[in-house]
């Protein structure tokens, strides 16, 4: 029987902020209020998820979601009109 733990992926989909957006003051609030626990030999995941998570929470906090695509801004184009707008939701 193996004494080792697999490797597991990362838990769901990457999560993305704007760093132009930080607020180092909340992130730093955040982060220093955090509750890590010390590492025991047999168990240092528990202090690598604790600090993951607090990380991603200051994160979440300080910054605004930087997530999805980037659309392009697209000039007005001449025929497009109001009506054509109502009916444009039900379409997708």
């Amino acid at each position: 029987m193996s004494d080792h733990r697999p490797h597991r992926g990362s838990e769901g989909p990457r999560r993305r902020w704007s760093a132009r957006t930080l607020d180092e003051e909340v992130f730093s609030e955040r982060l220093s209020g955090a509750r890590i626990p010390h590492a025991m030999p047999e168990r240092p995941e528990d202090m690598a998820g604790a600090l993951i998570t607090a990380i991603t929470e200051a994160c979440g906090a300080s910054m605004s979601s930087g997530g999805g695509r980037r659309r392009r801004r697209h000039e007005p184009v001449y025929w497009w009109t109001d009506k054509i707008a109502a009916f444009r939701p039900q379409c997708l």
